[in-house]
């Protein structure tokens, strides 16, 4: 009670708000049959979960000084202490992604410093600070607040919402640097660009709309992901076309600098080498694959196919989720219901004791404390053990290597229904395979149940192979008889007779303070704790004679089942399953071949039953099927506004064909990093395409504007790279130096957002090579096709 009343945070008001009044306090106070331990010692245990939270780091603080007060008048032998607080785990989130977005934004800075002049460098960095200001402002909103998934949508959006105002920065600088300055300098780049950028910033919002419209619970996770960099690109968009061309037509011809002499000359050098490049590396190469296009775009076309093979031939490690080792390591014991008390203690003391000899082991063999606290409850018909390992970056053991050597310390328990161990957690939070079966009888969904167990292990990496039909204490099944149907003893009248004897009938209630007792009429206690009390029960019929219950009804003792699971009037049976990666399987790959090979053999034994797929199988079939349709409808919608444009229904098609090398550059950056591809690196690679298609329509517009000065589509092409390659370069480098901070980490809290960073850094740095050389390929056969179109129509 003391513990609910802790003030927690101060109200505008001057008031209190109180632990109790923002938590649900779930008490865990030792019962007589039930066991809790922590350290081996007897424990109870107060689980607090927060159900509003306006700061979780306040909440927490005011936990830990509660119980360093009341710790100091404990009774002697007790201790206070907390266990298992989550909002570690929060602290070291946000340190970590705090970490990584400064490192990130300095690299950006020191990135652009090194092609821009510091007071241009300055400007356009503000613009980041101009668009997170106001997402930040706009977030209260929407009811999201500052975490872990808002945070990385910041750093993922990091290097993306300078790229428009690097685009019209740049071009006020190539203004400049011929003689335009002032305000005439930078309303004229300004206006140059205002079409590309706004074109380019609109589809790449586009780019981030399918995100939320995702179905399942994986959406919770990418709604912030997708509304954070809409918000941000929305306020880039206002800040480059509106505040910063004001600031650039303030700026001066530049001096030579007295305190940054070092950097001037760097950056001086750094811009020579890039002119070099350019002039003597880079235009002959273009004008060499212009002058064989055909073969060139036919290289980049092998090379992605390549890229795809690769990737389908499962050269590349790939999951539906990404895994992530857990500091608590979980194992649930389930005995069959009724199991006595004094079984579930020993098996729990069992479960103990192999814990700590699975540590003992580990810290011999490596000289390294794994073991922080173990906590095990052991209630009803099931066995909870939790141990907290020490930190990851104390241990060189994984927490995989502790569950292994755990498993094998207990040993078989076959006596239990099912037996898990946890050291890692996916994303999807389900078994990696989850079959559902459905039917009128449960005797027969039992039997299949246990064929399709049988034939899940036949495949190689399956394991935790159960079901959710758990079976109780033995029932008595009774079926009235046909003497019973001629006296009218239904079924019903059977069942209220029979409760009436072993539970009871209510013939009164006795108001006693504020509660009323019931006063229950049933056999006496020595009488109806055995079933021999039914050899001599007589059963009243409708015309009131007494008539013995065996008469009336067959009995007999069958399985019974402590929970049944119904779908529409069917019972139902889950089959779950986890999976560890073998050869180049998948468990997706599993479940296929299952229906493929099994399907007809379960309809053939089972006629009355069905099975079909659930759980996260199924969940991620419908977000592949939902996330292609939505990603095609983007598509769609990105294509008409480039056609707009452009006013041309063919240019559109080059931009868009430069967007699958973004997936090309993905696959190629987990197999450089050794991360696993999952539904999180294919977010990063639809991010990707906002920045792939900014950078293509920039390079095409200003290649169209020289073409319509009067230049050869040849030499148009080869221009617009040679202007537009600073802003591509600087846009694709900005995004890679802003993401390299957070694909460097190693700590656990950032293993969830990895893949998804490297797919967007590596699908933009892939995409670039793309922009650079492929696309004015392409560019130049579809001119070249659109020359001959119009001489065959002219001569038509």
């Amino acid at each position: 009670e003391d513990f609910a009343n802790i003030p927690v945070l101060s109200t505008p008001d001057g008031g209190l708000i109180k632990l109790g009044d923002i938590a649900t306090i779930i008490d865990g106070f030792v019962e007589d049959e039930q066991l809790v331990r922590f350290n081996g010692k007897r424990a109870a245990f107060l689980d607090v979960m927060v159900t509003e939270n306006p700061d979780v780091l306040k909440t927490s603080q005011a936990v830990y000084e509660f119980v360093e007060s009341r710790s100091a008048t404990a009774p002697e032998g007790i201790s206070i202490e907390v266990w298992a607080d989550a909002s570690t785990y929060f602290k070291a989130r946000l340190a970590t992604l705090q970490r990584s977005g400064i490192s990130g934004l300095i690299l950006v800075f020191i990135l652009l410093l090194l092609f821009l002049r510091p007071a241009l460098a300055g400007w356009v960095s503000v613009g980041i600070a101009v668009s997170f200001v106001g997402t930040l402002f706009v977030l209260p909103t929407i009811g999201a607040s500052i975490n872990m998934i808002t945070l990385f949508a910041f750093i993922l959006v990091l290097g993306i919402v300078v790229d428009d105002a690097i685009i019209i920065g740049e071009n006020v600088h190539r203004l400049q640097t011929r003689g335009k300055w002032g305000v005439e300098g930078a309303k004229a780049a300004t206006k140059e660009m205002a079409a590309p950028v706004f074109f380019a910033v609109t589809t790449s919002i586009i780019v981030f709309i399918p995100m939320l419209f995702l179905p399942g619970d994986f959406a919770i996770f990418m709604v912030p992901i997708a509304t954070i960099p809409i918000l941000a690109l929305g306020f880039s968009l206002i800040e480059s076309l509106l505040i910063l061309p004001a600031h650039l037509s303030h700026l001066k011809a530049e001096k030579q600098s007295r305190l940054l002499p070092f950097l001037q000359t760097l950056r001086t050098r750094v811009s020579n080498a890039l002119d070099h490049f350019l002039v003597t590396k880079y235009r002959p190469f273009l004008r060499f694959c212009l002058h064989h296009r055909a073969l060139t775009s036919a290289a980049y076309f092998s090379f992605f196919i390549l890229i795809v093979a690769i990737y389908a031939g499962g050269w590349v490690k790939s999951e539906q989720f990404p895994t992530v080792p857990l500091e608590y390591i979980n194992a649930g014991i389930d005995m069959p219901a009724g199991t006595p008390f004094s079984d579930i203690e020993e098996i729990a003391s069992h479960i103990e004791r192999a814990a700590y000899q699975a540590a003992s082991d580990i810290e011999r063999e490596y000289s390294e404390q794994i073991l922080n606290d173990l906590f095990i409850v052991g209630s009803g018909s099931s066995i909870t053990a939790v141990v907290e390992l020490t930190s990851p970056e104390l241990r060189k053991v994984g927490s995989t290597e502790f569950v292994e050597a755990w498993q094998n310390a207990v040993g078989p328990l076959p006596q239990a229904e099912d037996v898990t161990f946890t050291g890692s957690v996916e994303f999807g939070g389900s078994a990696d395979i989850e079959l559902r079966l459905e039917g009128r009888s449960l005797d027969e969904l039992r039997v299949a149940a246990d064929w399709v167990a049988e034939t899940l292990k036949s495949y190689d990496g399956i394991y935790n192979v159960n079901d959710t039909l758990n079976a109780g204490r033995p029932e008595m099944e009774i079926s009235p008889t046909n003497l019973a149907a001629v006296l009218g003893a239904t079924p019903a009248l059977l069942a209220q007779q029979m409760r009436q004897v072993f539970y009871g009938e209510e013939i009164q209630r006795i108001p006693r303070f504020r509660e009323d007792v019931r006063v229950m009429l049933r056999y006496p206690e020595s009488e109806r704790s055995s079933t021999q009390l039914l050899d001599n029960l007589l059963i009243r019929t409708p015309n009131q004679t007494e008539v013995p219950f065996n008469s009336l009804a067959e009995t007999r003792f069958v399985e019974g089942f402590s929970s049944i699971t119904r779908i529409d009037g069917n019972s139902s049976i889950t089959v779950e399953a986890d999976y560890r990666k073998v050869g180049n399987q998948t468990a997706d790959s599993i479940v296929t071949a299952f229906f493929d090979d099994h399907l007809a053999d379960f309809q053939s034994m089972f006629p009355t039953a069905r099975i079909v797929l659930y759980g996260a199988q199924l969940e991620n079939r419908e977000f592949m099927s939902e996330l292609l349709r939505l990603g095609f409808l983007a598509i769609v919608v990105i294509y008409g506004l480039l056609a707009i444009q452009f006013r041309s229904l063919s240019q559109p098609l080059i931009i868009l064909a430069a967007i699958p090398f973004g997936f090309a550059g993905a696959v190629v950056g987990h197999m450089l990093t050794g991360q696993t591809l999952s539904l999180l690196s294919l977010m990063g690679v639809l991010a990707a395409a906002g920045v792939i298609v900014n950078d293509t329509l920039v390079l095409i517009d200003r290649a169209n504007k020289l073409r319509a000065q009067g230049f050869s589509s040849s030499h148009s092409i080869i221009q617009a790279g040679r202007d537009r390659f600073r802003p591509i370069f600087l846009t694709s480098a900005t995004t890679f130096a802003g993401l390299t901070p957070l694909m460097l980490e190693k700590s656990t809290q950032a293993q969830f957002l990895i893949p998804m960073a490297t797919s967007l850094s590596f699908g933009v740095l892939a995409a670039t090579l793309v922009t650079l050389v492929m696309v004015p390929c392409l560019y130049s056969i579809s001119e070249e096709n659109r020359g001959r179109i119009k001489k065959y129509l002219k001569k038509a």
